[in-house]
C-alpha cells in the first residue's frame, strides 16, 4: 500500500521468477519440498495427542528422512520424534 514495501504476491512473482531464471531444476524440487515440511513444522495442532496428528507427525519424520542425504535435519527429526506418543 505504501508503494515501499513489496506485497506477499509481488514477492513471490519475483522469486519464481529469479528461481526459473538461476535454479537447477533439482534445486527447484527440493526447495518445494523443504517449503511443505517448514509449513507442517509450523503447523499448531487443536489435538496434538490424536491418532491423526500423531500419524502425521510420523509421516513428517519419514519426509524429513528422505532429505537426510541432501542436507542435515537431524534436529527437525529430534523435535518432531519429541512430539510421537509410542501409545498411539
Amino acid at each position: 500500500r505504501d508503494k515501499i514495501h513489496p506485497t506477499e504476491e509481488a514477492i513471490d512473482y519475483i522469486s519464481h521468477k529469479f528461481s526459473d531464471q538461476y535454479f537447477e531444476p533439482q534445486v527447484k524440487t527440493f526447495i518445494e519440498k523443504w517449503h511443505f515440511i517448514r509449513q507442517s513444522m509450523e503447523h499448531r495442532p487443536y489435538h496434538p495427542n490424536s491418532e491423526a496428528h500423531q500419524h502425521f507427525l510420523k509421516d513428517l519424520v519419514h519426509k524429513l528422512e528422505d532429505l537426510k542425504e541432501e542436507v542435515p535435519v537431524e534436529e527437525e527429526i529430534k523435535t518432531i520424534q519429541s512430539q510421537i506418543h509410542t501409545n498411539v
